[in-house]
């Protein structure tokens, strides 16, 4: 079973401060709350600190049963072996919206099925449950947790609220949201750029998108946004005019599924500010050799088809998720076929077929195709 859930990761600090399923009132005490909802409520705390060059969050977050009799609540793990206690249900399924807004990275999970019970708690009137944590770079949670927090790409301050949807043993389904908490990141307290523009005008003839930021949101000249399509395709959007309240983009598709898409993205789509390591890496361009390529990235041993291979980039860069490199998926041209043939997929899978062994490969192959960079454990089967 598969659910679509959002990769998060941030490498974890050694002292890690995770006290999860405590029900206490904390030395560190949450100052307010977020508004009741069905007897509960929720209290949100974040410590920032910037040291050596580096992002350092402390966060707490506290739920409290303002109900005059007890509730018992039910975590909904969705796998095996994951989630054992109702602390852990928490720190994984709360969410972080932001002010300006920013998205978290997304990826697909996927495990066996759960058939152990659920996790739960059950508090008193006016017991609280309460998880700690501490995390480092840009993310606000220190392990993999999926499209539950965004990667904060620009230095500045963010208002920030906590998120998460909560259930009893009695059938009810209750969403809480927390106080708001200010998160300094870069150790600025400056606006920092607003991360998610929407497209609100379409030049299909100059190939342009005119954006929702202008100079206003700290949107500058040659800011990178990218729209999703299919999976690791999709249109890169760089910003050519600034005006105070509005930009021009120049659209770009990137991915191995470029040709299927539309010329332009649709109308009021969401472009995500792109940075952080993931602007195209001009190591690895079109038109380049396997041996070329080679120089700046080495394989991972993920090969798709006959002819589309997975690399990892040589040049990491600093901060990013724990666990995780940086990746790229490549198509190449072998460099024995001809153009006639290899353009003509009936006659290149008769050449693949009877011409070329699939464990055979030229360093004088040509590059094709490559996807936007991605997120990826070093080894994948």
């Amino acid at each position: 079973m598969k659910r679509a859930r959002c990769l998060v990761a941030c490498g974890s600090m050694a002292l890690l401060l995770l006290l999860i399923g405590m029900k206490a009132n904390p030395d560190w005490q949450i100052d307010s709350l977020g508004p009741e909802v069905k007897g509960l409520r929720m209290g949100l705390k974040i410590q920032s600190s910037f040291v050596q060059d580096k992002d350092w969050f402390e966060v707490r977050i506290q739920i409290v049963n303002t109900r005059s009799e007890p509730v018992t609540l039910v975590g909904r793990a969705p796998y095996e072996g994951e989630l054992e206690n109702y602390g852990e249900w928490i720190k994984a399924e709360v969410c972080f919206m932001t002010f300006p807004e920013v998205l978290p990275p997304s990826a697909q999970t996927g495990g066996a099925e759960r058939i152990s019970p659920n996790p739960t708690t059950t508090l008193s009137p006016g017991e609280d449950i309460t998880v700690s944590w501490t995390a480092e770079g840009r993310y606000l949670k220190s392990e993999h947790y999926y499209n539950t927090t965004p990667y904060f790409p620009s230095d500045g301050l963010y208002g920030t609220r906590a998120r998460i949807s909560v259930h009893t043993d009695k059938g009810e389904n209750i969403l809480l949201h927390s106080n708001e908490q200010a998160v300094s990141v870069g150790g600025r307290v400056v606006l920092p750029k607003y991360g998610v523009a929407y497209v609100t005008h379409r030049d299909e003839q100059n190939r342009q998108v005119r954006l929702s930021l202008g100079s206003e949101h700290r949107t500058e000249k040659g800011d990178r946004f990218r729209v999703s399509g299919p999976f690791p395709s999709g249109w890169m959007l760089t910003v050519d005019e600034v005006h105070p309240w509005f930009s021009v983009a120049t659209v770009e598709k990137t991915g191995p599924h470029k040709e299927e898409l539309a010329l332009l993205p649709p109308m009021h789509s969401k472009a995500q500010l792109w940075e952080f390591g993931q602007k195209n890496n001009e190591s690895v361009t079109v038109g380049m050799t396997r041996g070329q390529l080679e120089k700046s990235a080495h394989h991972d041993g993920g090969i798709f088809t006959y002819h589309s291979e997975r690399y990892i980039l040589n040049e990491q860069p600093t901060g990013g998720p724990k666990w995780k490199v940086l990746k790229v998926k490549v198509a190449f041209k072998p460099a024995d076929v001809s153009d006639e043939i290899y353009n003509d997929p009936v006659k290149f899978r008769e050449w693949i077929r009877t011409k070329r062994k699939a464990d055979i490969f030229s360093e004088d192959d040509i590059i094709v195709s490559i996807s936007d960079p991605y997120w990826e454990p070093p080894f994948m089967d």
